[in-house]
């Protein structure tokens, strides 16, 4: 028996949904551990601008230091009658050095401040915007997932009927060449077009007239129906006084009432 193209397409949707969920919670831990990855290298990167700065500050105090003690040595071998002179030039010249020495080192701890302040605000603000973000994006994911489950459960109403139905949604699972964006807010986009697509299907299986019949009276109690009646065609209609059916009579019509509820059971089935 070929079973109906949209209850196919309702297991489908369904099973896709699934998948559409665990992949957007799973895009979405991949993409919080990037954004921890990423601050951890701008830590490292500050880390090392911090150890540069000292490596060059020795460099540049072993370098003054040995100049001035070559300049102090070559200045006592050569003038040592200029000695006081030469004394306070160097006294000058050093406090000239330290002057400039500390003005670039202002310079460049201001500039390392100011770098790391401004670093440190952009992540705190890109943290923030992540955090309002993925708070959203959990806020409308549990609404259309509360939709899902409102879906799931028409589903299985509308398909208590017969329970083939339900082993056959029960089987069906997401296509393989399903593709799903990279970003979350196009993964929610394509989750709610399949809720409609799943709606859609729903209210098609509502229009159909005998799944809905044999749902809510099943068809053993209409069988009940006929075989009462004409029994009571044959044996209690002479009790009171009205014409009866000849006994063959009625088990021809019993034949064609039971062999035309299990044509209308069985096209039923292939309707819904």
């Amino acid at each position: 028996m070929s079973e109906p193209p949209h209850l196919l397409e309702i297991a489908r949707s369904l099973a896709v949904l699934h998948e559409v969920g665990r992949t957007c919670a799973q895009r979405w831990r991949e993409r919080r551990e990037a954004e921890t990855a990423r601050q951890a290298r701008q830590a490292r990167r500050r880390e090392a601008l911090v150890r540069r700065f000292d490596e060059e500050w020795r460099e540049i105090e072993a370098g003054l230091e040995a100049a001035w003690e070559e300049r102090k040595a070559a200045w006592e071998r050569h003038a040592a009658a200029r000695r006081e002179r030469i004394e306070a030039a160097i006294d000058r010249a050093r406090q000239a050095l330290e002057t400039t020495l500390e003005e670039a080192a202002g310079r460049a701890k201001y500039r390392l401040q100011r770098d790391q302040l401004r670093n440190t605000r952009q992540t705190e603000t890109a943290l923030t915007e992540a955090r309002r973000a993925h708070e959203q994006f959990e806020q409308e994911l549990e609404a259309e997932e509360a939709v899902l489950e409102t879906l799931e459960v028409r589903a299985a109403g509308l398909l208590s009927a017969y329970g083939g139905w339900r082993r056959l949604a029960a089987r069906q699972t997401a296509p393989e060449e399903l593709e799903l964006p990279e970003e979350p807010s196009a993964q929610l986009e394509f989750l709610r077009q399949w809720l409609a697509q799943a709606e859609k299907a729903m209210g098609r299986l509502r229009l159909l007239f005998l799944p809905v019949v044999f749902r809510y009276v099943p068809w053993w109690l209409w069988l009940a129906f006929i075989v009462a009646g004409h029994a009571a065609a044959v044996y209690v209609l002479p009790e009171m006084g009205m014409a009866s059916w000849p006994l063959p009579a009625a088990v021809r019509s019993l034949g064609c009432w039971v062999g035309a509820l299990l044509l209308l059971w069985l096209v039923g089935r292939q309707l819904g």
